[in-house]
């Protein structure tokens, strides 16, 4: 019989958010659990775990566009940490977390009022 696990929640609070350094912790160790879990009932023969992939699908739509042009899972974690867990301003994150080209227009707007 084989054994089911179960998908983490997404990640959808918003890096600003009071709470957010202790749900993104709560998450990431979630997905890290997960990736692990996957490993250890995979199969002989059957193909690699894409951690890309999976930390992408627990993520929110709001999200998303913070790590949408990361080349792989670790730059995707990277990112996410920049975003959630060091304790910086606001505008130190906009711009040293590198936000996707989707989302430069949005933070040149709020930052420069055109």
């Amino acid at each position: 019989m084989e054994k089911l696990v179960l998908r983490p929640k997404e990640l959808s609070v918003q890096p600003e958010a009071p709470e957010a350094p202790r749900i993104f912790n709560f998450w990431l160790r979630t997905v890290e659990d997960f990736i692990a879990s996957l490993r250890d009932y995979r199969k002989e023969g059957e193909p690699e775990i894409n951690n890309k992939r999976i930390i992408i699908s627990c993520l929110s739509p709001y999200v998303f566009p913070y790590v949408e042009q990361a080349v792989d899972y670790e730059r995707i974690v990277e990112t996410l940490i920049c975003l959630y867990k060091e304790e910086k301003s606001r505008l130190y994150k906009v711009f040293a977390c590198k936000p996707s080209a989707g989302t430069d227009r949005i933070y040149s707007r709020i930052f420069t009022g055109t």
